[in-house]
């Protein structure tokens, strides 16, 4: 019986203790929205106008007109900009040939890449870049790493084909000069390079008999016949002649420069093998001729890859002609000695 009355007496407290709460959260919330109610009516009434005198009306219509005026003026400004730069009509026209241009420009590195001769590849690659430059401009938004990259690849192509044109329209030549390069070298090096190649030689006249080469002895300059003739001897044996715009010690000279570059040391070479001389050359009469030292020679060609190519195309060619020349000079002594086989022996020994 206790412990009913007790936990019923315990029950009611709790029911009151709730019925209390509950009441007290109410007046809360009464009092909370009577004063947001208070305050919203305070705002209100602080929000309303007063009626303003007429001078303030005049002053204010005055610089609320002027402001108005002021941005539209602003606005029309921007806006004339603004139309004439999207409604100008050669940059439409621009913008609507980008196609063509950009696949222009992308031709044009394409053939430059086919192209044998150095200075129309440099010249189409300036051409092509130079369009990749004007694609990536006429963009709204322009790639800037492209347009950028593409404006370096035009620089530097254009001072290549730059070098290329000096190095082939630039030179200035003496008339003699300028007959002995349309007459031997034109089909073979650019004007520059010819000139470059007689800065390096001197010229040297020799009197008749005159031993050039020896026979498997080393010879340290290379010759080129300017007038005169030259009779080429290959073991003890008439060979062939030489004749005006022909070299002299031109094969061992081919060979030294293949051995150097398969050398990878100078102790590496064969004298023996690589520099002796072809054959015994002797002037059959006075020659003028070019005299290059093969060091000194040696040592420009391989700054200059371009003129030692030009200069290799060269010396087959005029050996392939030697070649050909000693095997009609055999055709014509084979019944018969060599009536001039003493007189070779006769100076080398």
């Amino acid at each position: 019986m206790l412990r009913r009355s007790y936990s019923s007496i315990v029950s009611l407290s709790r029911r009151k203790w709730n019925a209390n709460s509950i009441v007290q959260q109410a007046q809360k919330r009464e009092t909370v929205s009577s004063s947001f109610c208070r305050s919203k009516a305070r705002s209100t009434s602080a929000l309303t106008p007063t009626p303003p005198s007429a001078s303030f009306l005049g002053k204010h219509e005055a610089q609320q007109t002027i402001g108005t005026n002021n941005s539209s003026t602003l606005f029309n400004f921007f806006k004339s900009t603004t139309t004439a730069t999207t409604t100008n009509p050669l940059l439409a026209q621009a913008r609507e040939a980008l196609p063509y241009i950009g696949n222009g420009a992308y031709l044009a590195i394409c053939s430059g890449f086919l192209m044998t001769d150095m200075l129309q590849l440099r010249l189409l690659l300036v051409g092509g870049y130079s369009g990749l430059v004007l694609f990536h401009s006429l963009h709204a938004k322009p790639l800037k790493i492209p347009l950028r990259w593409s404006f370096v690849f035009v620089m530097i192509n254009a001072g290549a084909a730059a070098f290329l044109v000096l190095d082939q329209f630039g030179a200035t030549l003496t008339p003699e000069e300028e007959a002995l390069f349309e007459t031997h070298f034109q089909d073979y090096l650019t004007r520059g390079q010819f000139y470059h190649l007689l800065q390096l030689a001197h010229q040297e006249t020799f009197p008749s008999g005159t031993v050039l080469t020896a026979e498997g002895q080393v010879s340290p300059n290379l010759y080129f016949l300017l007038e005169g003739q030259a009779k080429v001897y290959h073991r003890k044996t008439f060979a062939a002649y030489v004749d005006q715009g022909g070299f002299v010690n031109d094969i061992a000279f081919q060979r030294q420069r293949e051995h150097q570059a398969k050398s990878k040391k100078k102790a590496d070479r064969d004298p023996e093998e690589t520099r002796g001389a072809y054959g015994t050359v002797i002037t059959n009469g006075e020659a003028k001729m070019l005299v290059w030292d093969k060091e000194e020679l040696q040592e420009q060609l391989a700054r200059r890859p371009e003129l030692d190519r030009s200069l290799r195309y060269l010396l087959s060619r005029h050996l392939m002609k030697s070649l050909l020349k000693q095997r009609e000079a055999r055709h014509a002594n084979a019944d018969h000695d060599d009536p001039e086989g003493w007189y070779v022996t006769k100076l080398v020994a």
